[in-house]
């Protein structure tokens, strides 16, 4: 499993995916919001136009694992479209408000649904 430094609880989640290409275990970061029991986070690249490898590999495998406040859970990845995706806009623009730069308006947006 591919570590990453330590990561804050209360704003940051550490998603474990799937390699898509070796079935490895990957580990990432990355920043939250809640919506309802789900978690919303933002599918980007701050240092390219391309997508994270994070999200390549959920889209080949959806469920993943996550660690949130100490507590590891299953969840099943969605990427939400049409008007699910505007509901949720506003929790993705108050992500980039973290990131020194612009939010571009196609950025995908995903939704963990812990499994019970």
């Amino acid at each position: 499993m591919n570590t990453q430094s330590a990561y804050q609880e209360d704003t940051q989640l550490l998603l474990i995916t799937q390699n898509r290409y070796n079935g490895n275990a990957e580990s990432t970061v990355l920043n939250f919001r809640k919506d309802g029991g789900n978690f919303v986070v933002a599918a980007r690249n701050e240092s390219s136009h391309y997508k994270p490898d994070w999200y390549l590999n959920l889209k080949e495998e959806p469920v993943v694992q996550l660690t949130i406040a100490g507590s590891q859970l299953n969840a099943i990845a969605k990427t939400p479209v049409g008007t699910d995706r505007l509901k949720i806009w506003p929790l993705i623009e108050s992500l980039a408000q973290q990131s020194p730069q612009v939010l571009p308006r196609d950025t995908t947006a995903i939704v963990f649904t812990p499994m019970q």
